[in-house]
């Protein structure tokens, strides 16, 4: 990820990428056990002015012979820019990734969240490891909630008991809207908005 163009972007990202597949071959090893290397460099900047795509791809190709193309390495730059510039599409899994790397516009976020369970657990991670208190406290029982309800379901299955996958599952979840309910009662936010987002009913809420 480079914030500031320094002008030596390709320099650097070669460099990087010629260490990442030296360093593949171990000692005693020949030539054949090397793997593919692939650079990708993520920009929060417009570098190449005369390309649209967001996404260019590089790698050596013979010049008399276009479609004559050595595999073996591989640079992936994406300029964040015109990436927001241009038309996101939500179903693709580049744009959202860049969604959350970007994290600038907090909709496209959820939405990537939505489409996306790797996302959504990443996301749950950055703000337990970035948020203050309150949220890094929301973001624990959330995840201690999901770690519960796996947990719960592992051993069920394991047991064979479809039953005790019902209940587990039925407990766990509501266990953690409870938790996270109390939470936010606490914070003073309002019984509306605290009912919607645990899916519990405002009576409920109000009894906590």
């Amino acid at each position: 990820m480079q914030n500031i163009n320094h002008g030596n972007i390709e320099k650097r990202v070669t460099y990087y990428l010629s260490q990442l597949y030296a360093s593949d071959l171990k000692r005693g090893k020949s030539y054949k056990k090397l793997h593919k290397a692939i650079a990708i460099g993520i920009l929060n900047f417009d570098y190449f002015s005369d390309i649209k795509e967001y996404h260019t791809i590089w790698k050596m190709t013979e010049q008399h012979n276009k479609d004559k193309t050595l595999e073996e390495q591989e640079i992936h730059f994406i300029e964040l820019p015109k990436f927001l510039r241009g038309k996101i599409d939500m179903e693709r899994k580049l744009d959202q990734w860049l969604a959350f790397i970007d994290y600038s516009r907090r909709e496209l976020v959820k939405m990537a969240e939505e489409k996306n369970n790797m996302i959504r657990e990443t996301v749950a991670e950055y703000e337990y490891l970035t948020g203050d208190a309150a949220i890094q406290r929301l973001a624990f029982l959330r995840r201690k909630g999901e770690l519960d309800y796996n947990s719960g379901m592992e051993y069920a299955k394991d047991k064979g008991k479809e039953e005790g996958i019902a209940i587990g599952e039925k407990r766990g979840e509501k266990k953690k809207q409870i938790e996270i309910a109390k939470r936010m009662k606490s914070k003073g936010i309002d019984l509306e908005s605290i009912a919607e987002i645990t899916d519990l009913t405002r009576e409920e809420v109000e009894k906590l």
